[in-house]
């Protein structure tokens, strides 16, 4: 999420927002919180190999802000029920990236993250890591799908589709 997103957050009133703005929000967290998870699981103490050395950027975006967005989503949650397509949807971004990262790796013979890295792990370890992380982001967005849903007030709430 960047300032952009903040700040429409502040200027959309919660009576404003519609099912797309709340989609695109629950887009923004799910992102963020795979941002967390996959650091802390997968690339905490590489930062020197990944360049971010810089203690309050790698605090802020890969700390604070996870934890930021996903509290967000509970106390603030979307005004409208969001449908079962939206995890597909949710889910196109890091797919197309993952398609993206090891087209262009195997063009400049490079990686951003180890667990994608074909150099080192070849191509059917870095699809099994693909697959295992597919499997844990599409669980994520059923999660947070689930959780906008449940905590969408009735009042508000439309037909999911």
């Amino acid at each position: 999420m960047n300032g952009l997103d903040l700040f429409l957050l502040v200027l959309v009133r919660r009576e404003e927002r519609t099912p797309l703005f709340d989609g695109a929000r629950g887009a923004a967290v799910l992102y963020m919180a795979i941002t967390g998870v996959v650091f802390a699981l997968l690339l905490a103490g590489l930062q020197e190999e990944l360049q971010t050395t810089v203690p309050w950027v790698d605090f802020v975006v890969h700390k604070l802000m996870p934890v930021v967005l996903v509290v967000d989503w509970l106390i603030d949650p979307p005004r409208h029920r969001l449908p079962r397509w939206t995890v597909l949807a949710w889910l196109a971004y890091p797919l197309a990236w993952l398609a993206y990262t090891l087209v262009r790796g195997e063009t400049v013979d490079w990686y951003p993250y180890p667990f994608v890295d074909v150099s080192t792990h070849g191509y059917g370890r870095v699809l099994v890591n693909g697959v295992v992380l597919a499997l844990a982001f599409a669980a994520a967005a059923l999660a947070v799908r689930w959780i906008g849903n449940r905590r969408v007030r009735p009042s508000n709430a439309a037909a999911a589709v």
